[in-house]
């Protein structure tokens, strides 16, 4: 049926991006990205190819795609931008997906918008976030 053939793409998608397969990764996510997803499922996909962008140097494709994800995980989530201001949410993979867009804007030289997001990141409680924020004076 097509959940079980979705979650067979995802798997594919995650699996070659494990093996540093990143061509084949963004291929089988935006195969997923064109069934009829939820938007947990398409904020995976937009995270894979985000993460496989970045590791082949395409950091506006990267940019891209992490900020789908945001957005997707944040409807999913229902939640938005100023419960993250607030401190109101506590979500590593919010987290990690903020943490790794600020990593691609830092790469596309914008460190004003690698700043703001890394502040986001370390909000939602990402470890790695918080520490560099705190060794760069970033103001959380």
């Amino acid at each position: 049926n097509q959940r079980e053939y979705q979650y067979c793409v995802e798997i594919l998608s995650m699996a070659y991006e494990d093996l540093a397969e990143y061509n084949k990764a963004i291929k089988y996510a935006q195969i997923n990205l064109e069934l009829d997803i939820n938007d947990e499922s398409k904020q995976i996909a937009h995270d894979i190819i985000g993460r496989s962008n970045f590791h082949l140097g395409y950091y506006e494709k990267a940019i891209e795609s992490f900020n789908y994800a945001i957005i997707y995980l944040q409807r999913y989530l229902n939640i938005n931008i100023d419960k993250i201001e607030n401190g109101q949410i506590h979500n590593e993979l919010l987290g990690e997906i903020y943490y790794n867009l600020s990593s691609s804007y830092y790469a596309n030289e914008n460190h004003n918008l690698g700043n703001v997001n890394l502040r986001y990141a370390a909000k939602c409680g990402y470890p790695p976030a918080i520490s560099k924020c705190h060794k760069s004076n970033i103001y959380l």
